[in-house]
C-alpha cells in the first residue's frame, strides 16, 4: 500500500482551512513553530518524529 492511499484506509479528511507543512531540521522547525505561535489565534496543533 503506498503513502497516498492510507488515508483512504483510514477514511482521514482534511477540514477547510488547514494546511500542513512539512520542516526537515531544526533550522526550518524553529522559526517557523514561533512564527506560529504568534500568529496563532485559538490553538497550534504541533507533531513532530524522532
Amino acid at each position: 500500500m503506498s503513502a497516498d492511499s492510507s488515508a483512504l484506509q483510514w477514511n482521514c479528511q482534511w477540514t477547510p482551512g488547514n494546511r500542513v507543512h512539512l520542516l526537515c531540521s531544526g533550522v526550518e522547525y524553529f522559526p517557523a513553530l514561533l512564527r506560529a505561535i504568534d500568529q496563532a489565534s485559538i490553538e497550534i496543533h504541533l507533531e513532530t518524529y524522532i
